[in-house]
């Protein structure tokens, strides 16, 4: 297991279906989950490692990143959610429930980066 507190430095990566993303960005929809949003911690692994992971365990369309420095900035907590299968599974969780009100899908959506596999 990692710890529960996140490192200011990390980033957050989820696999998104290829209706999730066109060219130019990453739809809100990608950050939408009534169950809080997966995500893979960082956690000191370089990028590609994080990426690599993905690819072979999850077999996304693309990847969305974001930093943890910009789900601070818009009030989006972290939520370490250990599995055995994955000891860097996350969520993404609002202030005060599971669920990211539309306005901070919108605003993820903006400032993440899609990754191209």
């Amino acid at each position: 297991m990692l710890p529960n507190e996140f490192l200011a430095t990390e980033n957050f990566f989820r696999g998104i279906h290829a209706d999730q993303f066109d060219n130019e960005r990453v739809y809100s929809s990608a950050f939408k989950d009534s169950q809080g949003v997966s995500v893979d911690r960082s956690w000191n692994r370089p990028e590609h490692e994080c990426i690599s992971w993905l690819v072979e365990n999850r077999n996304p369309a693309g990847i969305a990143k974001i930093s943890h420095a910009k789900l601070l900035e818009h009030e989006v907590l972290p939520v370490y959610k250990y599995l055995p299968e994955n000891r860097y599974h996350s969520e993404l969780h609002d202030v005060d429930k599971v669920t990211l009100r539309d306005s901070k899908a919108k605003r993820l959506s903006r400032d993440s980066e899609r990754i191209i596999i």
